[in-house]
Parts: structure tokens; C-alpha cells; sequence
């Protein structure tokens, strides 16, 4: 049974990071488009304002930080069990 658990584990662990790795791909593709010219922008009309959303700021030091910290937690989380 216990190895049953370990196989599951290691399949979300490998989920994971799968995931982190196409969010941080995301990040790197959205940060290239920001590198080239923006579109200027058109002006807003009240019915624009009223819909209008920032996207939140974020920095990708941060996120990078993040994930590390991540892989960090998991790595000791998989000592612990082989103990």
C-alpha cells in the first residue's frame, strides 16, 4: 500500500511541476511580447472605463523565487518519506 501512495505522490509532484514549467514558459513568452512595442493605447469611453481591468502586476524574480521555494518543500517532503 505504501508504494501505491509513494507512485501516487510521485505522480503529483511530476503534475506539478509539469505545471510550473508551462506557467513559467507562459510568463517568459508574455514578458517577450512586453519587450516589443505596445500598441498604443485607444482612448476609453465611459462604457470602456466600467470594464476595464488591470491585470494584476507580478514580478518573475518573484514567481522564479516561488517556484524554488516549491521545489524546495517537495525535495524535503520525498527525504522525509525516504526516512
Amino acid at each position: 500500500m505504501n508504494d501505491y501512495r509513494q507512485e501516487i505522490h510521485k505522480a503529483a509532484e511530476k503534475a506539478f511541476m509539469d505545471a510550473l514549467e508551462k506557467l513559467e514558459e507562459t510568463f517568459e513568452e508574455v514578458e517577450e511580447v512586453e519587450v516589443e512595442a505596445p500598441p498604443p493605447p485607444k482612448p476609453a469611453s465611459k462604457t470602456d472605463k466600467k470594464e476595464t481591468r488591470r491585470a494584476p502586476a507580478f514580478d518573475l524574480q518573484e514567481l522564479e523565487d516561488a517556484a524554488a521555494d516549491i521545489e524546495r518543500y517537495m525535495a524535503s517532503l520525498h527525504k522525509s518519506e525516504e526516512s
